[in-house]
């Protein structure tokens, strides 16, 4: 089982993707990261206003 060193929470538009992906470079990360990509990130999995997504 491979451990992790971080899980990252993002939005899937597209216009994020490279942001996350440098951010995580400069962080030494590549490679080291499980990642849970949905609409809306944290407001998609916190908001109870978003529940049915």
């Amino acid at each position: 089982m491979k451990k992790y060193e971080a899980m990252v929470l993002s939005c899937m538009d597209p216009r994020f993707q490279p942001k996350v992906f440098n951010y995580l470079k400069k962080k030494k990360l590549t490679g080291k990261y499980s990642s849970f990509t949905i609409a809306g990130a944290a407001v998609g999995v916190t908001s109870k206003k978003f529940k049915k997504w």
